[in-house]
Parts: C-alpha cells; structure tokens; sequence
C-alpha cells in the first residue's frame, strides 16, 4: 500500500528532512507488517484455522491491519508532504485502490495457477512481475496526470467518502475472504475468481472517478479565473480608454504651448521631452486597439522597449473590445516582461495585424532569452506561483477559439512568436 500512496503523493511539495521523516514511517510500518505476519503465521502454526472463531479472529485481525496501515499512510502523506488532510485522504484511496488490485490478482494466480504447487520461486517470480506490472501502468495511466501540481483540487469531499465507504467494505470483505479461501471446499469453484474480477473492476473504476473529480475541478477553477480575468480586464479596459482620451487632449494642449513657446529654449526642450511620451500613440483604425497598443507603448518606454506596429485595425471589428483588449493586453504584457532585462537592441515588439486572403492574421514577436517549456502547446509560467500564474495564455487561447480561430506558439532562432488567424466568417460567431 506504501508503495501505491507514494505514486499519488510523489508530486507534493516535501517536507523539510523528508528522507528521514519517510525513513521513520517506512521503518514504522514494516515493523508494524512484520509483527501482524508473526501474529498470523503463529496462529497458523497452534489453532484450527478452519475453526469458526479462528477464522473470525483471522479475519478480524487482517481487517485491522489493513485500517491500521491506510490511516499509517495518510499520516505519512501528512508527515512527509506539504498535503492537506482531504489531500492525503485521496492519496489513501488511490493507494489503496492500486495495492487491492495487485493483491486480487495475486490471490486469483496463486488459486489457480499455484495451489498445491511447491515450485514457491515461480510464486514469487509472478508477483514481483504482476505488482511491477500494475503499479507502473497505475502510474501512466493515473498518478501521471497529477504532476506538475503543489495540490490537488478535490471536486467533492462526499466523493472521496463514498469511495472511501466502498473501499472500507471491500476491505472487510477481502479480510473475511482470507477465511474461506484456504478452505478445501471452495477448490475448483470459480469464486475466488469472480470476486477478485470483481475487486479489480472497483478498484480501477474508483481511480477513474476520482482522478476525473480532479480534472473537473481543475476545469472548474479553471473556468472562475479566467472569468475573473476578463471582469478585470474590462474594467482595466474602461480605466485605460478614458485615459488614453486624456492622453489625446493633453497631446495636443502641449503641441500648442510648444509653438507658442519658441523663443524658451529651456522651456522648448522639457516639452518636447513630455511630449515624446505622448507621442506613443496609435492609429489602427480599431479604437480598442489603439487604446491597448497605446497603453503597452507607454508601460514599455519605462524599460526602454518600443512596440513596432503595422495594424489594419478593421479586420478585427467584429471581436467584443473586452476580448480584444484581453488578446492583445495578454500578448504585450508576456512580451514586456520577456524583455526587461534584454540587450537595448533587442527590446523591440512587432506587431502585425492585417488581413490574408479570407482571414484575419494577427502576429506578435519578439526576443526571448530561453526557449520556455511547453505544455499542451502553450508556454509554461516562468512565476514560482505555477497555480496562480500561466492562465493569460489560456485566456488568449479560449477568446480565439470563441471566435473559432486558431493560435500558435512557436520559438525560432531566439525569437518567440504568436500567430493568431482567424476564419473569414469569425464575426458572425456566437460570442
């Protein structure tokens, strides 16, 4: 079971001396395994087994241990990772789950292909194998799709108990079943095979529903971030419309004090510097646009990197101004960041926005240092926070697909760019 638990909490973020703390519980639970096997095999050795009350203490006994040893590994869980308690809890479910199965399919082999044989090295052999077998396939099929993660977002705590009850009741009846199954009378019947099948089939079918309980929830997390994004981006949005008007009105007040103002050479040249900051505006002929080109020319000049724009505005009318506020804003603040510690020569953005053949082509480039990691075709948040971090990307991609584009992310020769197209009839789509 340590084993199964492991390949579900490996992910965790650990915990200070963690080889030891895992040390001490490994060391723990094998004593603990260790005096249960001793227990067994001397009451093996000195009782009737097939007595009824043996049976029932055998049965007893193998119903604590297996208690005893899931709650031994949720503590583990806590002890060693940085995992919430309804965390560990599903790392015990899963682990269990995978455990029973190479158990149910070692019993069904030592039943029918084993019983009565003494050749114990082809035992052994088999199980190393089969255990090997399912743990690894356990791994790519389910414990795989939790890495990358600190946490692991449970879609409902009734789930995880339901599946907990039902696993509690296969244990019982798994430790029950240690009492008969050695009986003489269940020989050549096929019983022990039909529960075991049966066992296998619940364990697999549990770990199916709660790793996708998982993934909903990601889903779920997922979709209330990004609505909150794009409530924050439109009120950004409305912030820095009315701002880039005030820019215009100041743009031309100072033009106006600069031509009334020749003869002060001093006073000439601190307006044409004020001025230059105003002059990082943008004529597209899409107003959203220009409002979020002139936005992110200004945030940029701060670290000297300028924004190349060659833009039709028009063949973007038909996008929402929130959405295309949040493409574009998404887009330069990536690139801005990118960019703040590169070379002076570097620190360029191009845009490009124009129409190609039926449809609507947006590209945005520019210097990267590193070739990012990609996941799913987006690039991975460089941040430390991973979970709250990385979905302006996702965003982006969701708006494009709304209107039933396409958008790829490519690095080429150090220059990373992002290429959105979309169809001919995109702005008829439902929005």
């Amino acid at each position: 079971m340590v084993i199964g638990v492991l390949l579900f909490s490996v992910f965790f973020k650990k915990r200070r001396f963690f080889v030891l703390r895992l040390a001490g519980c490994l060391a723990f639970i094998s004593g603990a395994s260790a005096l249960i096997v001793w227990l067994a095999y001397y009451l093996y050795d000195t009782m009737d087994i097939y007595e009824f009350k043996v049976m029932l203490l055998l049965g007893s006994i193998a119903i604590a241990y297996l208690f005893s040893t899931l709650f031994v590994c949720i503590g583990m869980v806590r002890f060693c990772f940085f995992a919430r308690s309804w965390e560990a809890t599903f790392c015990g479910v899963c682990g269990y789950s995978v455990q029973h199965i190479v158990y149910r399919v070692n019993l069904a082999a030592q039943y029918y292909l084993f019983y009565g044989n003494e050749a114990f090295w082809a035992s052994a052999l088999f199980l190393v194998f089969s255990a090997a077998a399912v743990y690894a396939s356990s791994y790519f099929l389910f414990a795989r799709r939790l890495k990358g993660r600190e946490h692991i977002a449970v879609e409902n705590k009734k789930l995880v108990s339901l599946l907990g009850i039902v696993l509690i009741v296969m244990m019982i009846f798994g430790g029950l079943g240690l009492t008969y199954m050695g009986s003489a009378d269940m020989t050549g019947t096929s019983m022990i095979f039909v529960e075991c099948g049966f066992a296998v089939i619940v364990c697999y079918l549990t770990l199916f529903m709660l790793l996708d309980s998982v993934k909903s929830k990601d889903m779920e997390a997922n979709n209330r971030r990004l609505q909150w994004l794009w409530r924050a981006d439109r009120k950004q949005f409305e912030v820095s419309k009315r701002n880039v008007e005030q820019l215009n009105v100041k743009y031309h007040d100072l033009k106006y004090m600069l031509r009334t103002m020749r003869a002060d050479k001093e006073s000439e040249q601190e307006i044409e510097q004020c001025l230059r900051l105003y002059e990082a505006l943008f004529r597209t002929g899409n107003e959203t646009l220009d409002v979020v080109l002139t936005e992110k020319s200004m945030l940029g000049a701060r670290y000297g990197i300028g924004i190349a724009c060659v833009a039709d505005g028009g063949c973007l009318d038909p996008m929402e101004p929130v959405h295309l506020y949040s493409l574009f804003g998404n887009a330069l603040d990536n690139a801005i960041e990118c960019l703040k510690k590169a070379d002076g020569d570097k620190k360029v953005i191009d845009v490009t926005v124009r129409r190609k053949g039926a449809m609507a082509m947006v590209q945005i480039e520019n210097y990267t240092p590193a070739v990012p990691e990609f996941r799913n075709g987006l690039p991975v948040t460089t941040k430390s926070d991973a979970e709250n971090h990385g979905f302006g990307m996702i965003s982006m991609r969701n708006i494009v697909e709304r209107y039933g584009g396409s958008m790829r992310v490519s690095v080429s020769d150090g220059v990373f760019s992002l290429l959105i197209l979309f169809p001919e009839s995109f702005g008829q789509k439902k929005r």
